[in-house]
C-alpha cells in the first residue's frame, strides 16, 4: 500500500503540480517546521484530525474530519461548531491518527482526501491569503511547498473562519478614542489609511472568489451572527502541537483496582510481560522535571566514554534546581558526573554534561533519540528538566520506554541503584562531594533497583521507580503527584498481588 507521502507524489505528478520537496531533520511543531524551511510560520500548514457528533432529523451523526489552519493559529472549536451544527468536536488519539491518516501524530499532512479513510477537508480562509502552503508531507522528516490555490483546487476543502492566533489579541482602536493631541492632518491619514486597508481585503476578496469554487461559505460563515469579532488571547495546547487526544487511557478493570493515589497520571508496568498492569492517563502529556536526566544520561553514554574529562563551566555554578554544589573549571569524569547526574539530580551536572561540546547541538539529540524510541508525545527543550511553556513533556507510556531502554546499559543500572557516592575533582584539588541518593524508597524498600525522582512547580512531584525480586520486576511511572513516595509505595503493593 502506498505511503501518504507516494500519494501526495503521485497526484501533484499527475496534475503536473509546481512543487518543491525538502528534507530535513525531524520536526514536531510549527515553530520547528518553519526554522528548517527558512519560511514564516504563517505559510505553514497545521493539518489536524477531530471527530465530530452532529444531529440532524433526530439522529446523531459521528464522522472524522481534518481542519487545517495556519501555523501561529488554534482552533475556535465554539466557532467551528457553530457554523457548521456540531454538538461536539474533539481530537482524535493518536492511534486513531495512525488508523486514518496512515501516519504518525506530526507528520499529517493537508490531504484528508488521500487518507486511508478519506475525511471531509475544512480550511482557515486566513491560509489561503498566502501565495504559498507549506506542510510535513506525511513525514517528520520531510516537507512540501506548492501554489495555495495548486492545493485548494486539489483538496477542495469548505472554507471559513475558525481559528484563533495565538498568544495575540486583536485590539480595534476607533478615531474617537486617539488622545487629544493627534492633529486632524493626523486623524485624516488615520482615516485614509483606513479606506485603502477595506478597499485592499474587498479587492482581495474578489480574487479569492475567482481562484477558490469554495468561497461561498466565506460568505455564508461572515453573515452568521454567532462568529465574534475579537479574537480571545490563547494559548496553543500541547494536544494541539500534537495533534491528538489527551482523554484517559486506563487499562482494563480488575477484581480490586488500585488504590487512590494524589498523582495525575500514573502507570504500572510488569518488565517481563510486554503489557501493563494498570494506566491513567499514561499518554497524557505532562512536564517530566529532572526524569528528563534519563535521556541526558543516555546521550552522554552514547556519545562519550566513561574517562571523559568533563568541565564545569561557569554558567553551571550556581544554577537552579538541585546540584552538587560543583566549582567552575573543576574537571570530573564523565562517569562521576553520572553520579552526580543520576544519584544527587544534580542540575549543574547535567549542564556540564550537555555542554561537553554544544549544549544546543545535545538537546537536539535527545529529541532525535525520543524519536527513534517511538517516544511520540515526548518533547525536550533542556537537559536538567526545568519547567517551560510547552515544549518540555513527556507521558507515562513514552517515559516507559526510554526507562526501559536506559536499563539495557549495565552502567545506568549500577548508577540509579546506588545510596551514596564520593566525587572528587581531576584537577588537584582536595575536595571530595560526597552525594546521597534522592531516591528515599532505596532505604526502605528491600528489592528497590532504583531510577530517577524529578520534582518542579509546574511538574509537581515525579518518580520513576523499579522493584526486584525473586524474578519479578515491576516499573512504576508517577507524574504529577504530591507524594510521588507515598503513592509508589500504595502501587507497588497492590501490584504485588497480581504477580
Amino acid at each position: 500500500m502506498a505511503t501518504l507521502y507516494e500519494k501526495i507524489k503521485d497526484l501533484l505528478d499527475s496534475k503536473k503540480i509546481i512543487y518543491k520537496e525538502l528534507h530535513h531533520e525531524a520536526v514536531f511543531t510549527s515553530k520547528e517546521a518553519a526554522k528548517v524551511r527558512n519560511a514564516p510560520i504563517e505559510e505553514g500548514a497545521k493539518a489536524l484530525i477531530f471527530k465530530g457528533t452532529s444531529k440532524k432529523a433526530g439522529k446523531i451523526k459521528q464522522s472524522y474530519i481534518q481542519i487545517v489552519i495556519q501555523g501561529n493559529k488554534r482552533v475556535d472549536r465554539e466557532k467551528f461548531k457553530s457554523a457548521y451544527d456540531y454538538e461536539t468536536l474533539k481530537l482524535v488519539s493518536s492511534d486513531e491518527v495512525k488508523r486514518i491518516s496512515g501516519v504518525e501524530p506530526g507528520a499529517v499532512a493537508p490531504f484528508g482526501n488521500l487518507f486511508q479513510t478519506k475525511v471531509k477537508v475544512y480550511v482557515e480562509d486566513g491560509l489561503l491569503d498566502n501565495k504559498e502552503i507549506e506542510f510535513n508531507a506525511g513525514d517528520h522528516k520531510i516537507s512540501m511547498r506548492m501554489k495555495t490555490v495548486d492545493w485548494a483546487k486539489l483538496v477542495k476543502p469548505t472554507i471559513g473562519r475558525f481559528a484563533e492566533k495565538e498568544k495575540e489579541e486583536i485590539i480595534k482602536v476607533e478615531a474617537e478614542e486617539l488622545p487629544a493631541i493627534v492633529t486632524k492632518k493626523t486623524k485624516k491619514t488615520i482615516h485614509q489609511s483606513a479606506v485603502i486597508t477595506v478597499m485592499a481585503i474587498f479587492f482581495a476578496f474578489l480574487s479569492g472568489i475567482l481562484i477558490s469554487p469554495k468561497l461561498d461559505n466565506v460568505a455564508n460563515l461572515l453573515s452568521n451572527s454567532n462568529i465574534q469579532e475579537n479574537n480571545p488571547k490563547v494559548e496553543e495546547t500541547k494536544e494541539e502541537v500534537l495533534g491528538i487526544s489527551s482523554e484517559n487511557t486506563e487499562s482494563i478493570t480488575y477484581k480490586n483496582l488500585p488504590p487512590e493515589i494524589s498523582a495525575n497520571a500514573y502507570g504500572v508496568f510488569d518488565m517481563k510481560n510486554p503489557s501493563h498492569l494498570y494506566t491513567k492517563n499514561a499518554d497524557l502529556p505532562l512536564p517530566p522535571a529532572s526524569v528528563t536526566k534519563i535521556m541526558t544520561a543516555i546521550i552522554a553514554l552514547e556519545e562519550y566514554s566513561l574517562d571523559e574529562p568533563v568541565v564545569v563551566p561557569s554558567k553551571c555554578v550556581n544554577i537552579n534546581g538541585s546540584s552538587v554544589g560543583f566549582s567552575a573549571n573543576e574537571v570530573f569524569t564523565l562517569q562521576d558526573m553520572l553520579y552526580a547526574l543520576l544519584v544527587k539530580s544534580g542540575a549543574d551536572a547535567a549542564c556540564s554534561i550537555a555542554s561537553i561540546y554544544d549544549e544546543t547541538e545535545f538537546i537536539e539529540k535527545m529529541n532525535r533519540k525520543a524519536n527513534e524510541l517511538g517516544m511520540q508525545k515526548t518533547r525536550f527543550e533542556n537537559e536538567i528538566g526545568f519547567d517551560s511553556e510547552k515544549h518540555q513533556f513527556s507521558t507515562v507510556n513514552d517515559l516507559e520506554k526510554l526507562t526501559k531502554y536506559a536499563l539495557a546499559s549495565g552502567i545506568f543500572r549500577k548508577i540509579v541503584g546506588a545510596d551514596d557516592a564520593n566525587l572528587r575533582p581531576l584537577n588537584g584539588s582536595s575536595k571530595i562531594y560526597k552525594i546521597t541518593n534522592t531516591n528515599e524508597l532505596l532505604f526502605t524498600i528491600p528489592g528497590t533497583v532504583g531510577i530517577k525522582t524529578g520534582t518542579t512547580d509546574d511538574a509537581g512531584e515525579c518518580l520513576i521507580y523499579l522493584y526486584e525480586n525473586k524474578g519479578q520486576e515491576i516499573m512504576i511511572v508517577i507524574l504529577g503527584s504530591t507524594d510521588r513516595f507515598g503513592d509508589t509505595i500504595k502501587l507497588l503493593d497492590w501490584a504485588k498481588t497480581y504477580l
